[in-house]
């Protein structure tokens, strides 16, 4: 939200989960838009995320507006803010994968662990698309 006090065309409302709402106003005229926040997960997720995150928190139900079309036209008219918001977490995010890459190093053990959470995938996911006798030809 402290991203968001900047922002230079067109307001947003936000409304909090426990039901206050706060307006920030750009300078110069722009899509007037709507945030409905459910719970205080998406700033967290659109900040380490970006626009995928900003999605995926839709999809999960974390927020809503009741015109989605209008936030996102406001969000685009402000693409400059938004590539700050999405980009200000890249250095934090690419070390802490680095760090989990390093955790996940192809030793034999490595491997074995890596091949086993990307392909064990189990009979009931095979059961739903191959015959009774699950064979793939």
């Amino acid at each position: 939200l402290s991203a968001a006090m900047g922002l230079p065309r067109g307001s947003l409302k936000v409304r909090m989960p426990d039901g206050r709402a706060v307006l920030v106003g750009g300078k110069a005229p722009g899509p007037d838009a709507e945030l409905v926040l459910k719970n205080w997960r998406l700033p967290g997720r659109a900040f380490s995320g970006g626009t995928i995150g900003l999605a995926e928190s839709y999809m999960d139900g974390d927020w809503d507006s009741p015109d989605v079309t209008s936030f996102l036209e406001l969000f685009v008219v402000n693409s400059a803010l938004g590539e700050k918001v999405a980009g200000g977490a890249n250095w934090l995010i690419n070390t802490v994968q680095r760090i989990r890459h390093w955790f996940n190093e192809n030793t034999h053990t490595g491997s074995r662990r890596n091949i086993s959470a990307h392909y064990d995938l189990g009979n009931a996911f095979y059961e739903k698309w191959l015959d009774p006798s699950m064979t793939y030809s």
